[in-house]
């Protein structure tokens, strides 16, 4: 996630995230059982890390990203 985020941030861009990461991705994961909120949580956290390491103003950019994944997975 963390990769692809990044992508789309130096993008600008959601469309990556689209094409190679929410595309069947919530699929695949229910019917390997994989719990979708568990993996919410997870990207939120990754999304608090992040920002705590490249600081409040690039993290507040990458969390856009972060939460478009989040909201692609939650819908």
């Amino acid at each position: 996630y963390l990769r692809y985020s990044t992508y789309a941030m130096l993008a600008g861009d959601t469309s990556i995230l689209d094409e190679r990461v929410l595309n069947g991705l919530r699929e695949t994961y229910n019917s390997l059982g994989v719990p979708i909120g568990a993996t919410v949580q997870a990207i939120q956290a990754m999304k608090q890390v992040t920002a705590s390491l490249v600081g409040a103003d690039a993290g507040k950019e990458m969390g856009v990203y972060f939460d478009y994944i989040c909201s692609g997975l939650g819908s």
